[in-house]
This record gives structure tokens, sequence and C-alpha cells, in this order.
């Protein structure tokens, strides 16, 4: 399947996108309650994930050494923030909310792997512009941009967009609206130690565990480097909550499908994304 590449910007709603510090208790979150405190505070995944990247095994240790030293990191549950992507609605018919959230494509140091990135935190910049042309002549302005991701790693998924439809009452829904918030929680053991680049020659790439660079076309004029961060997690559900009483609207599977009480889930595909034109020639800078 060939990778696309698509900038989006995330919403980022007013409690529940800034987290606090991570709880001394958000290792044991229990994922089986049917509400939260009041002001409840996530699980800081860059904090976790700092705390989860021991340094890699070396020449001098043995694999056993290495499980062993794997299996020392905290385990256990986490209720991670998971920023929407695009704004929220609300459709007065259905008296339900669509909260959107976004996969993309997972990549393995420099390389692509299976599974998807749920994305968690995403951020970005604009670097500037530059004309570039093509073997034919043609010349275009391209933007240059930087992103950062952090998120969980999930298999069997793909670059899509989930839709979480979160039923509150008409009357409720005006009050509520800024107040949502989604919990990624999710099961982290010993195979989520980051898989960081730390034998790259780039210092930047030390700390991250996918790397990706999208070229410049005449069709879509801008050039992109990625970095991902990212852990290999089992998610257990997606909660929609009101950040500021804690009242739980709702727990749904990867996949948008309301969680019964035995917590069972439904498998059906992500709808997916619309991809980029193909590339009918590379882009060359110029310099002059």
């Amino acid at each position: 399947m060939k990778k696309a590449i698509a900038v989006f910007a995330f919403l980022v709603l007013p409690l529940a996108a800034q987290p606090a510090a991570a709880d001394k208790g958000a290792a044991e979150f229990d994922p089986s309650v049917t509400s939260l405190p009041a002001g409840f505070k996530p699980a800081d995944f860059q904090a976790v994930y700092r705390v989860l990247s021991i340094p890699p095994k070396d020449e001098y240790e043995t694999t056993a050494q290495w499980e062993a030293r794997k299996n020392k990191v905290p385990h256990g549950v986490y209720a991670f923030n998971a920023a929407p992507i695009g704004p929220v609605n609300y459709d007065a018919d259905t008296g339900k909310f669509t909260i959107n959230l976004y996969f993309d494509f997972v990549h393995r140091g420099r390389e692509s792997a299976d599974g998807g990135l749920l994305v968690l935190q995403r951020t970005g910049k604009v670097d500037g512009t530059h004309q570039a042309s093509n073997a034919f002549g043609a010349t275009v302005t391209v933007q240059s941009s930087t992103w950062h991701e952090w998120g969980l790693i999930l298999p069997d998924q793909d670059f899509g967009i989930v839709a979480l439809k979160v039923a509150v009452p008409v009357e409720n829904a005006r009050a509520v609206k800024d107040r949502l918030g989604v919990l990624a929680v999710a099961t982290l053991g010993p195979e989520s130690v980051p898989q960081r680049m730390t034998a790259e020659t780039r210092a930047d790439l030390h700390d991250v565990t996918g790397f990706n660079w999208k070229d410049a076309t005449i069709d879509s004029p801008t050039e992109q480097e990625t970095f991902q961060y990212a852990i290999d997690a089992q998610l257990l559900g997606l909660w929609v909550y009101d950040t500021q009483t804690g009242e739980v609207y709702g727990k749904y599977d990867v996949e948008g499908h309301p969680l019964d009480r035995s917590g069972n889930e439904g498998r059906r595909p992500l709808r997916p994304l619309s991809p980029e034109p193909t590339a009918v020639a590379s882009l060359s800078r110029d310099y002059r």
C-alpha cells in the first residue's frame, strides 16, 4: 500500500489536552470504572515515554539480561489524553457529538512498518519556503515543515480516522462541548520500551522511534519531515468524558464502536483518508 502524507490541524481541548504531570497512581488506572474524579488528570505521555526510554541493548548484554531489564520498567494500565483532529461537532437531530481521532503510518527507524500510530499529540511548524524545479523546467515555491507525533502503536490498524459518536442530550450539549476530552486507555508492558534511533548519526534522531521525509512535487509543493515518539501498547478503549466533572459519556473500541458492559469489541476497517495525487516528477531545490 502506497503511503500518503496528509497535514492536519489538531484541535486542542481546553483541559484535556494540557495534562499536568502524570499522577503517581497512573499505572494503577482502573479500566472498569464508570466515572472519573472531578478534574481527572491523564497520564503524561511524554513523561512516561522518557521513563520507558532505557538504554538499548549493546553487544555485551545477553538477550536474557536485556529482557530482564525491560521487565523492570513500569507496567500497567495508563489513561493518556488523545487530542482530536479537527473540530468537535454536534448534530441535534441525532443528539450526538462527532469526535475524530487520527491514525498515522508507523515508521520504525527510517522504514515504514505494520500497524497504525494512534496519534495522541501532534505539533508542527513551517520552516520556510524556497524555489524548486523539476526535470521539465517547471518551477514552484516549496514550503518546508517539521512535525512531531507522540502516540501508541497498535497492531492491525492502518492510516485513517476513527469517528467517535458521543450521545449527549441536546439540552446539555452546548454546556459540555468545550469540556469534552478523550482518553486512550492502554496496557503497557516490556514490549512498550521505545525502539529509539540511538545509533543514528543525526543527534536529533536519537530520542525518536521513527522518522519520515516527504519530498515535494509540482502537485504537492510541500516537503515535510516527521519525527515519531511511539510505544507499542494494547488499547483497552477510547473514553469520552467531561474534563471538569469526570462524567464518562462513552467507551469505544479502536474502530469507534461502543463497548458493551463485558468489554467486547467489534472489528471493522477504519474509514480511509483520500490519498494525495501521485507525484508526476520530483523537484530539485533551486539554490541560485
